[in-house]
């Protein structure tokens, strides 16, 4: 995830959008990863979008309040549309 955030990030978007599609399982490490991508992307100005998580992972995401600062979106469609907005 960190090779991917970099990759992107060296395109200088106004946003990057995280898809969590594939994703089944995320650990207290991820959640830590996430955490650190998105101190990265506040000091570059940029906005995160993640889309594809399961109810679960929005839940975890909302008590941790991760989703206080990257706006979570049920569908990479929803996602777009958002980051072109900004």
């Amino acid at each position: 995830m960190n090779a991917a955030y970099t990759e992107a990030e060296a395109k200088n978007p106004e946003t990057i959008l995280l898809n969590f599609e594939e994703v089944h399982y995320i650990d207290s490490a991820g959640l830590v990863l996430i955490g650190r991508l998105l101190a990265k992307a506040r000091a570059s100005k940029r906005r995160l979008l993640a889309y594809g998580l399961s109810d679960h992972y929005v839940e975890i995401f909302d008590i941790t309040r991760l989703s206080d600062f990257v706006s979570v979106l049920p569908d990479e469609e929803s996602a777009l549309s958002e980051a072109s907005v900004s």
